[in-house]
């Protein structure tokens, strides 16, 4: 190994999938080369095979693996400022610290203040095992005004990850209390216990700015005891999305979301659903589709939405987009009436990932949205 001086060997060794005497070959290299890249700690990374005392004609030979890194700085501070078309003007403030404990374990935190949300996030992930588990601590106090309704929560839990990229697990433990307060309605405290697993599959010719394939994310959350949480609740939610290429220059892209709570009336606020806005059903305001409560809009059991977009890439990297999208948030599946929404957009492919800018019109309410997406789905 060279270049590496500031954190332990363990960030390399651990997940080095080639054991001494294995056979290996030059695509479990790149494999190897990815994983390292991907855990932050590093600016660049070479691996290769020292093959230059390898004899032709001879058998059962080893060749060394050589590893070049150049490293991150350990602490990094961050000042920004933007706008979403969720939750409008922001700045934000970023500490990060990639040996935490001059033990590996890499520390996020971060001061975010918006117009529509403020919160105080936390994270500290620990180095990947020799098993290949990734863990992770967290912790975060957020506030939220959407809608007439004015959440603020803590949390704290702990998660274990495995897998790899294109085909992720996880499973968590978590303590939430929140307090309330819809207009027009008293205000209430809730708190819970959970567990949860997730699961994430990739499947794309690109990671950046996929053309062909599918993406799918499935979570289950579920407060057990009574003795720990306001009460039994299980949340389940699903979201897809399918790229499809129509010739040399058109691409369709599908998305569906399902999601739904048991035990709504013991159920935070938090794990209840709302849609509209930015990556939801277009032409509407952000988490303004839900269940109206006083003057509010407030969260729901059951969630749909849906999307089909048709982009015509008029260069390589710049295209125009139409779309319909639909769905909405109810506390029954016979209110669960769509609502739609469909426009036209501009599409970019950076070099962080997609772009788009769009207008919308909400059939439901007559109006037009301007919205903004960065980045692919997850």
């Amino acid at each position: 190994m060279e270049g590496l001086s500031r954190y332990p060997q363990k960030v390399i060794r651990n997940i080095n999938p080639i054991k001494p005497g294995d056979e290996f070959s030059q695509t479990q290299l790149l494999v190897f080369q990815n994983r390292l890249q991907e855990t932050g700690y590093f600016k660049s990374v070479e691996i290769s095979a020292d093959t230059k005392n390898i004899q032709p004609e001879a058998n059962n030979q080893r060749a060394p693996i050589k590893i070049v890194v150049t490293e991150f700085p350990e602490i990094k501070l961050g000042l920004g400022a933007g706008y979403s078309t969720n939750t409008g003007a922001r700045t934000q403030v970023t500490l990060n610290d990639l040996n935490f404990l001059q033990d590996g374990w890499r520390l996020s935190s971060s001061l975010r203040l918006e117009q529509k949300s403020q919160n105080i996030l936390a994270e500290i992930r620990l180095p990947t095992t020799k098993s290949g588990f990734r863990d992770s601590m967290n912790s975060n106090l957020i506030r939220t005004e959407v809608e007439g309704q004015t959440t603020t929560s803590g949390q704290v839990g702990l998660r274990r990850a495995w897998g790899l990229r294109s085909f992720e697990q996880y499973v968590g433990t978590n303590l939430l209390a929140e307090h309330v307060k819809l207009d027009g309605i008293d205000s209430e405290s809730n708190y819970a216990a959970t567990l949860s697993y997730g699961l994430t599959l990739r499947r794309t010719d690109n990671n950046l700015n996929p053309t062909r394939g599918y993406l799918l994310n499935a979570q289950f959350t579920g407060a057990p005891s009574e003795q720990l949480s306001d009460g039994r609740f299980l949340q389940s939610y699903v979201r897809a999305f399918g790229y499809y290429p129509i010739g040399n220059s058109t691409q369709l892209i599908t998305r569906a979301e399902l999601g739904m709570v048991s035990g709504k009336n013991s159920a935070p606020a938090t794990y209840l659903f709302r849609a509209g806005g930015d990556q939801s059903v277009r032409g509407y305001d952000f988490q303004s589709l839900g269940v109206v409560e006083g003057d509010a809009i407030a969260g729901a059991r059951y969630l749909a939405t849906g999307s089909i977009e048709l982009i015509q890439w008029l260069t390589s990297q710049w295209g125009a987009a139409v779309f319909t999208d639909f769905g909405n948030a109810a506390n029954s599946v016979k209110d669960l009436k769509p609502v739609l929404g469909y426009g036209l957009g501009a599409r970019w492919k950076s070099p962080a990932g997609p772009i788009g800018a769009d207008i919308a019109y909400g059939q439901e309410t007559g109006d037009y949205r301007v919205h903004f997406n960065i980045g692919v789905a997850f």
